[in-house]
């Protein structure tokens, strides 16, 4: 094999390294070769995590009960998949309470 000088990195913490990898794409994800070889990796859906209304009463710092009022006043996004159950979006509780608005 012969030795093939590679351009510095473009930032400090990178390093080059010659290398042929394999990548395969699970069905979230598109991969794409640039011009210059470099390999992109990008999510092609929005991850949305969701989870009980106890869970988002840890995450904001509240009650089970204060977090179906939020639900209920539409401050808190979530879903009803069923009669009685409901799914509620984390990250939004997470932006929520980083906002400080409960």
């Amino acid at each position: 094999m012969s030795a093939r000088r590679l351009p510095p990195p473009s930032h400090p913490n990178q390093m080059e390294l010659p290398l042929d990898l394999r990548v395969t794409a699970t069905p979230g994800m598109s991969i794409a070769r640039m011009p210059d070889g470099e390999i992109r990796i990008r999510p092609t859906a929005t991850v949305e995590l969701e989870g009980s209304t106890m869970d988002a009463a840890r995450i904001l710092g509240v009650s089970d009960r204060t977090v179906r009022t939020l639900v209920a006043e539409g401050r808190l996004r979530a879903r009803r998949p069923g009669k009685r159950w409901l799914r509620i979006d984390l990250l939004h509780a997470r932006s929520l309470r980083e906002q400080s608005r409960v």
